[in-house]
């Protein structure tokens, strides 16, 4: 499988600019910005408590792919940092070190599944998809945690799991983001097929004079070890792009 990924060149009164950034040789320099500043320590420890999706995003046939079910759980982290983390809680420090917390999950304010995950480690949570229907909106995904002796209690700062619905006949392909190893998995749309892991491996191009009215090309780009394509196609030509594209996707080798 290959994967096709495209994108526009726009131009900007300071020159033109690709991914944000300026590309023309002479043009000024633009400083990027995004700087992360580092977190100020502490003199005391914090909980962070995190829950996050096994996979994004879940679909309904899920459960009928044994490379799948593994991933079908909430993933649970209870960092111990002496930073100041953003929705960190200080926390008490138990004796002995090795002491666990009874986390709950919920979705949309109601639980989904519960467990114990050990102080300053990680858990993997495991659901049934069939608790909840799939829908365009994402839920919200929440976990309160208690720990004991002394007693205390952390919740985590909301994020999104998303369950879709069955993609509809004119997607050929899914691509998901693994979260247990920050991976990408895919496979054709409407087959009983596993997922299979992908690294991108490709090469910017450009959609005239190179993809443009030729499909056979990505035969000899998968030949050649690659699985990943970005073209680049200026906003004018997004009628001829469009009809050309449906073409290259219709092919054996393109889903999506």
């Amino acid at each position: 499988m290959v994967r096709l990924h495209t994108k526009s060149t726009t131009f900007a009164p300071h020159g033109h600019i690709r991914c944000g950034k300026v590309y023309k040789k002479g043009t000024p320099v633009v400083p990027p910005g995004g700087q992360f500043p580092l977190p100020v320590s502490l003199p005391y420890p914090q909980l962070a408590l995190r829950c996050n999706p096994g996979q994004i995003p879940f679909l309904p046939d899920d459960h009928l792919d044994p490379s799948s079910s593994s991933s079908i759980v909430i993933l649970v982290d209870a960092l111990v940092r002496g930073s100041n983390v953003t929705g960190a809680k200080p926390v008490i420090i138990p004796s002995p070190h090795d002491a666990e917390l009874l986390v709950s999950v919920l979705l949309d304010g109601k639980p989904l599944t519960s467990g114990r995950v050990p102080l300053n480690g990680s858990a993997a949570l495991t659901f049934s998809l069939s608790k909840f229907s799939p829908r365009l909106a994402p839920y919200t995904l929440t976990c309160d945690a208690i720990l004991s002796s002394p007693h205390q209690t952390f919740t985590s700062i909301p994020t999104n799991l998303t369950y879709l619905p069955s993609p509809p006949a004119s997607i050929g392909s899914v691509t998901k983001l693994d979260l247990r190893t920050g991976g990408l998995l895919a496979k054709r749309a409407h087959r009983q097929e596993f997922y299979t892991p992908i690294f991108p491996i490709g090469f910017y191009t450009n959609f005239g004079g190179y993809l443009e009215g030729n499909d056979t090309i990505l035969e000899v780009f998968k030949s050649q070890g690659c699985d990943f394509l970005s073209d680049s196609h200026r906003l004018a030509d997004d009628c001829t792009y469009s009809d050309s594209i449906w073409s290259v996707r219709s092919s054996s080798l393109l889903g999506s």
